[in-house]
């Protein structure tokens, strides 16, 4: 058996448009149209550690968390998979999903960051500091911008939640080593977008 095990899995649903306008009038409308999208981009990475009895917990990596993620996460079934049973989804039972251990964020854009504030609550206060979440200062400051109470006293503590990342500059995340690289979304997009390169021990 392989030492470590991963999945990568594609969350999310199509947005919405009717909720951002007519083509001719938003640029997001627009870039859906155009691009013929038929989902949010977002996707989780699930590594498996089968190196120590005590290092078998599954490690999970969301990348983004637009419009309808969190319900897509919510019917994950990686019933196919023996040893990731730990994930199954049984709503009717109670049975949580594993919620992620780190949020990589690459852009500011709704259906990129839409159910961020969603997602947070659904964790302890004990699960919330140890969570992560990975962006630009750029990206940070615009989604700060568009979920306020974030920063509220009642909230997440926004400056252990946040990590700010440089480009080129690797950062690790569990078992997961992180490569941010900038990434041109368009002339109308905000600054601070990436890509991310990941790398697991002796894989790519």
């Amino acid at each position: 058996m392989s030492e470590i095990q991963s999945i990568v899995r594609i969350n999310g649903v199509l947005p919405d448009t009717a909720t951002i306008g007519d083509a001719e009038k938003s640029e997001r409308a627009a870039e859906v149209k155009r691009a013929n999208m038929t989902a949010n981009t977002s996707c989780s990475v699930f590594v498996r550690n089968n190196i120590t009895a005590s290092n078998k917990e599954i490690f999970h990596l969301l990348v983004d968390i637009g419009e309808g993620v969190f319900q897509s996460l919510e019917k994950i079934d990686l019933s196919s998979y023996s040893n990731f049973n730990e994930l199954l989804s049984k709503p009717s039972t109670g049975t949580a999903m594993k919620l992620p251990d780190a949020i990589l964020l690459t852009h500011s854009h709704d259906d990129h960051v839409k159910e961020l504030p969603l997602i947070l609550s659904k964790y302890s206060d004990q699960q919330l500091k140890t969570l992560k979440v990975f962006c630009t200062k750029d990206c940070y400051e615009q989604v700060i911008t568009k979920f306020p109470k974030l920063l509220s006293k009642n909230n997440v503590n926004e400056s252990r939640l946040f990590n700010i990342v440089q480009p080129n500059e690797t950062f690790e995340v569990g078992p997961i080593s992180v490569i941010p690289i900038s990434a041109y979304h368009g002339d109308n997009s905000p600054p601070g977008g990436l890509i991310y390169i990941l790398r697991l021990p002796d894989k790519i």
